[in-house]
């Protein structure tokens, strides 16, 4: 039983890729936006991309945001 648990946590740490993030004072430089509007806007969860918070600073997936633009595109 242990070696299957351990081939299987290396076939799941082989095959995972991590994805790319962006910090709030680099969402702010896209969105043209002061750091301090985006992390209010992140931290209320309203109209925003799923973000997480790290040692006090809020990041988004990459992916997250494009997909957040990109209705943001599709319905404004």
């Amino acid at each position: 039983m242990t070696n299957l648990k351990i081939r299987l946590c290396q076939q799941v740490a082989l095959s995972h890729e991590p994805e790319p993030v962006l910090n709030s004072a680099q969402i702010a430089l896209r969105l043209g936006r002061s750091p301090k509007t985006i992390r209010n806007w992140l931290r209320s969860h309203s109209h925003s991309p799923n973000a997480f918070k790290i040692n006090n600073e809020w990041y988004v997936y990459q992916s997250e945001l494009l997909r957040w633009e990109e209705s943001q595109r599709s319905t404004g």
